[in-house]
């Protein structure tokens, strides 16, 4: 990727309603953004991995490890103190230029955010689409799951506003009208990624929450609740390689059942050929079995994904697409909402 589009995908990293919620990231990624060593330094991965999220989670993730210089700027962050964003933009940027290989030997990792915020609107999607189609039971297959987190709509409590409880997901909805409805009958989760991601690993646990932004205190709080809740939840299973082989063979087992196939930001990392094989996959198998693909992402990965044209904007800027596509009816723009869930809109797709 040129160094100017690597820029250009730093500044942009926040959509602008988080740039006025994280002053200090948004401070920080400007200031990325003008690093030569940063783009150095993310140029270097494979084009796949260029998000400038991975940069942001390796300097967490020395912070999170007790660096003398970093470990209190993001502990400061994190509970709240009041911030001068230049001094911590500055700081960290002077680390990430005097740290090079430290940050380097961690470029192999992979983002893996699995924010379970987001299962706050894909149990809204799920429950809309089973409605609409009389699914009362079904089988949850989270294609790029990380850890596993949003393979449990049907176990969180989900609200409006903040009822103070650090395991509540939190979305506010903005079509007016709209009907919250049930989540059905899950009687299989099954979790597929090329890096699965373990709970009970504290290596993993404490990349998950470097890849987590230290200012948004409710979301590290969410995260913690939710992982002490796990093991009360139905286990799910996991399987690791090729998303593409794995579901394959996946749709090819199970029964007659309802497959549910979820993807959040995970199709953003295949190449075009793999997008064009994936949808060509969704396209076999929706043809010869009840099969419903639910995906949140990006709007430009439309074009190789067969997605509909949306003349209509996004209630704001640099939000979601939310794509149904089943065996009822072809890919249909159901609605937006933020990259973490924070809020949704039903746009176009089915209404209650």
């Amino acid at each position: 990727m040129e160094r100017e589009f690597l820029a250009a995908a730093i500044r942009h990293i926040l959509s602008p309603e988080d740039q006025l919620r994280h002053p200090a990231y948004a401070a920080l990624t400007a200031a990325l953004a003008e690093s030569e060593t940063a783009l150095d330094l993310l140029g270097s991965v494979d084009e796949r991995q260029q998000n400038p999220t991975l940069l942001l989670a390796i300097l967490h993730l020395a912070a999170l490890r007790g660096d003398a210089t970093l470990t209190p700027l993001y502990e400061s962050l994190n509970r709240g103190d009041t911030v001068d964003t230049d001094v911590f933009a500055r700081t960290v940027v002077h680390y990430l230029e005097h740290h090079v290989e430290a940050v380097r030997a961690e470029l192999g990792r992979m983002t893996q955010t699995n924010e379970v915020n987001r299962t706050a609107v894909l149990a809204t999607v799920i429950g809309d689409v089973a409605r609409q189609l009389g699914h009362d039971e079904i089988t949850l297959v989270d294609v790029g799951c990380s850890m596993g987190l949003n393979l449990f709509p049907d176990q969180v409590t989900i609200a409006e506003t903040d009822d103070g409880n650090p395991a509540t997901l939190v979305t506010q909805c903005l079509s007016e009208g709209f009907v919250r409805p049930r989540v059905p009958r899950i009687t299989r989760r099954i979790g597929i990624d090329q890096n699965l991601l373990s709970a009970s690993d504290p290596e993993d646990v404490l990349w998950l929450k470097a890849c987590l932004w230290p200012e948004e205190r409710r979301r590290v709080q969410r995260f913690d609740a939710i992982l002490a809740a796990l093991p009360s939840w139905p286990q799910p299973e996991f399987r690791s390689g090729d998303a593409i082989a794995q579901v394959r063979q996946l749709l090819e087992e199970i029964g007659d059942e309802p497959v549910y196939l979820i993807s959040s930001w995970v199709l953003y990392y295949f190449t075009d050929e793999d997008r064009t094989a994936w949808r060509a996959l969704i396209d076999e198998y929706r043809a010869k079995r009840t099969i419903v693909w639910i995906s949140f992402e990006h709007e430009l990965m439309g074009l190789t994904l067969k997605f509909p044209h949306v003349p209509e904007p996004a209630p704001r800027k640099g939000a979601t697409q939310v794509v149904v596509t089943s065996s009822a009816q072809d890919s249909t723009h159901w609605g937006w909402c933020h990259p973490h869930g924070h809020w949704f809109s039903v746009v176009s797709g089915p209404k209650a």
